[in-house]
């Protein structure tokens, strides 16, 4: 093993890592023997002879699957086997959104959120129309039409964010990284990365990895029109079968949303595979 403290900086490890994957795809596993200067000369500690160290999520245990939990307790496929691997067990694969298990679960929410938003979307944004033919008239509104769905959109949003944080508030507040007075946030990593996985930490990770998922979905359908063509065009030139274009209901700040929407995911799913 690596020590930390043993490590150059992490520009000189980038650069070595590079070259490493490079020279492994060309069959050349040993190139550091090739280097002039010593500079792979590990007992002369050459700029290029420090051995890379192993990635962090190979040290990262193993959750036990579905599958692992049935094994172990000599239970069958059912809904109930599958309510206590999922509601009553903590540190299961459902807890690190990279797993199989918790993909399928995370596309089961990302559905669910769908049809919630397929339902309450055109109720919020008729209760925007209603309150807008108050304060500003019907031809305001016909005028409007695009502020008043995005009005539904943006409640939809609202009530979301404030029923999950009231929910994390609720679970979360006796748990002792909770309480700076019981030592805070240090508790998350006490005997990282074995540490546990409860299940509400695993819940609200899903739910709010689903949610982030379904967002980034909505402003690509928002964002492009996709529409399938011949491979062969009229005039005979060839063309990918997919055309891909902007859409009209393309967001002004589509780049702006695009950068945020897959920052978050990224972040909210390493923190999830990292044990963060």
């Amino acid at each position: 093993m690596v020590l930390i403290e043993n490590c150059p900086p992490g520009p000189l490890l980038f650069v070595i890592n590079v070259i490493n994957i490079i020279c492994v795809a060309i069959n050349l596993p040993n190139w550091r023997n090739f280097l002039p200067w010593g500079l792979g000369d590990a007992e002369k500690n050459g700029l290029l002879s420090h051995p890379l160290p192993g990635s962090i999520s190979e040290s990262m245990p193993k959750m036990p699957s579905y599958v692992d939990f049935l094994a172990e307790h000599s239970y069958v496929r059912s809904f109930s086997s599958y309510y206590q691997f999922a509601f009553k067990t903590p540190s299961t694969s459902l807890g690190v959104l990279t797993t199989p298990d918790a993909m399928v679960v995370l596309l089961v929410l990302v559905l669910i959120l769908r049809e919630i938003k397929r339902f309450v979307l055109p109720k919020f944004s008729a209760v925007g129309r209603h309150l807008a033919n108050i304060s500003h008239g019907s031809e305001w509104v016909k005028s409007n039409e695009l502020k008043v769905t995005k009005f539904g959109e943006y409640l939809y949003r609202l009530l979301f964010h404030s029923s999950v944080s009231i929910s994390g508030i609720y679970y979360f507040c006796d748990k002792p990284w909770w309480d700076p007075a019981r030592g805070g946030a240090a508790n998350m990593f006490i005997d990282f990365p074995n540490q546990p996985i409860e299940v509400d930490m695993t819940w609200y990770y899903l739910i709010q990895g689903a949610y982030n998922i379904d967002a980034m979905m909505h402003l690509l359908e928002l964002s492009f029109v996709a529409t399938w063509r011949k491979p062969i065009a009229e005039s005979g030139r060839i063309q990918t079968p997919l055309n891909i274009k902007w859409s009209p209901t393309c967001r002004g700040d589509f780049q702006e949303m695009a950068i945020h929407h897959i920052i978050t995911n990224i972040l909210v799913i390493c923190s999830s595979h990292m044990r963060l």
